[in-house]
């Protein structure tokens, strides 16, 4: 009895542990992490992130605005213009998604000066 509840027990770590990696896989999480990795210590910038865009198309609605806000919080000037919604765009991003990440900016922007 001991024997068998072990099993089920490990049968069901098994299970679990195949449908996180399927999630990973789908979402592409890891290439989202290493991205966001990569933004924060600066080792990635705007060719990498619309690369990304580009290429990842099966990233969801809410990795993208994420990413974006990342962008947004450490690189702000870089959403001057039509740079930034060129960039929102391209990611897919909706109007009120948009406006979340120009909220960020202008608050990032007002700590860097």
């Amino acid at each position: 009895p001991q024997y068998t509840d072990q099993i089920d027990k490990l049968s069901l770590h098994v299970e679990i542990a195949g449908k996180l990696n399927a999630i990973i896989r789908e979402q592409c999480l890891r290439d989202v992490g290493q991205l966001e990795q990569d933004l924060v210590f600066g080792d990635a910038g705007t060719k990498e992130l619309i690369n990304f865009f580009q290429t990842q198309l099966g990233v969801s609605r809410e990795n993208k605005l994420r990413l974006l806000m990342i962008y947004a919080a450490i690189n702000p000037e870089k959403f001057e213009n039509d740079k930034g919604t060129k960039m929102m765009q391209l990611a897919g991003l909706s109007a009120d998604d948009m406006i979340a990440v120009n909220n960020m900016r202008c608050l990032c922007a007002d700590t860097k000066k």
